[in-house]
């Protein structure tokens, strides 16, 4: 119905993340995220054979290694046209340690794991996922911390956001802000 209405050209899932416990997933995710895709794609497939024309079934993904060993990739990739990658947030706020929120390849100092480059790898040799599906979502926004002392990176940080100098945003520079923006909310 909603690509009859709005003539959408497909469907994206940003099911953030299957078996999550921390949004109150269940092992059983992992097994409902095939069948929810299964289902739409077979839906796309039926539409299209009605119109006649294609529709994309597209899903984004945690690129952390706890989120992805959370899919059946055999059974995913081929029922995908695109496999987006949100290679952002690998380190924020959060964190203890001051870093990169999307670092391409290994940090100085944090994890191994946590670069565009061991996500990449990770979905080409470990899950088989062929490079021709992969996209990659980048940040095209900073994140701030507030450090003690002087804000540096890989420095401690005290685990929030910097909201006071950020408060639009809460905490988060976004691209729209000018320099002015800045020394006006100082």
């Amino acid at each position: 119905k909603l690509i009859q209405k709005y003539g959408f050209d497909g469907i994206d899932i940003d099911w953030e993340y299957p078996g999550h416990k921390e949004h109150n997933g269940t092992p059983d995710d992992k097994k409902n995220f095939t069948l929810l895709l299964s289902e739409i794609r077979n839906a796309l497939t039926k539409h299209s054979n009605i119109t006649g024309h294609e529709y994309l079934l597209t899903a984004a993904f945690g690129p952390a290694p706890v989120h992805m060993e959370q899919i059946e990739w055999d059974e995913v990739v081929p029922l995908l046209d695109m496999i987006h990658l949100m290679t952002y947030n690998y380190y924020g706020a959060w964190d203890p340690i001051m870093n990169h929120n999307t670092p391409l390849y290994k940090p100085a100092v944090g994890s191994a794991a946590y670069c565009i480059e061991s996500s990449v790898n990770m979905l080409l040799h470990t899950y088989n996922v062929p490079s021709s599906k992969l996209t990659l979502g980048l940040a095209f926004y900073g994140r701030s911390s507030v450090s003690e002392g002087a804000a540096e990176l890989h420095k401690k940080g005290k685990g929030v956001p910097d909201a006071l100098t950020f408060m639009e945003e809460k905490g988060t520079p976004s691209y729209k802000w000018s320099r002015e923006d800045y020394e006006n909310n100082k």
